[in-house]
């Protein structure tokens, strides 16, 4: 909720509450692996990168003893860069930064201290750099296969699907990150495939 083109409280407070959950796991995460994940983070965002290298700060993770699901490091990835784009939209400042993650977030004066010292360390973050992201600029993609047991068509049932959930920029930027479904039949599902396979050929032709 935005009052002429101010962020109030209360936004502020429901922005983190969606974040918050993803962000519970970095408060028993060593500061030095918070800060390799910030860095690539912020690496993607200085690019303008849609894609963050989750794979990797996964085994970095995993080989200094700290072991994360994939699922988890990928949705604290996503929470972290929301909550920088939101500082840089808003101007923030460092100070101000950690003081909104003190107030509104759930995470330790360690983990909030380590994701804002090496934010603004090593990015541009506070000076509205990042503003030209475009809303539904693709960030993650997920993908889930399925088997249809009940539905209205009796033809369908037993046979296989593709759910695709695209995560993207939203409109408003309080909300962060939205996501969208889309349930694909496998006949869908290798057209689609098709298509984005001749897509690829024709960009790299260019």
């Amino acid at each position: 909720r935005r009052v002429h083109g101010e962020i109030t409280k209360e936004s502020t407070m429901e922005f983190c509450s969606k974040l918050n959950p993803s962000l519970t796991s970095l408060n028993s995460s060593p500061a030095d692996l918070i800060a390799i994940m910030v860095g690539e983070v912020v690496r993607c965002l200085e690019c303008r990168s849609s894609v963050m290298d989750y794979e990797v700060v996964h085994k970095l993770w995993g080989s200094e003893g700290c072991a994360r699901s994939l699922t988890t490091v990928r949705t604290s990835m996503l929470a972290v860069s929301s909550l920088l784009r939101y500082a840089d939209r808003e101007g923030l400042t460092k100070t101000a930064f950690e003081e909104l993650l003190r107030r509104h977030s759930v995470l330790s004066e360690s983990a909030l201290h380590s994701i804002a010292d090496t934010a603004y360390t090593h990015s541009s973050i506070g000076t509205r750099s990042w503003v030209d992201s475009k809303p539904g600029q693709l960030v993650d993609l997920d993908w889930r296969l399925g088997l249809a047991l009940q539905t209205s068509q009796c033809d369908q049932i037993r046979r296989p699907f593709v759910t695709l959930v695209l995560k993207q920029l939203a409109a408003d930027s309080a909300a962060g990150i939205e996501s969208t479904a889309l349930d694909l039949s496998l006949p869908q599902f290798q057209e689609l495939s098709s298509a984005l396979h001749s897509i690829a050929e024709s960009m790299q032709t260019m």
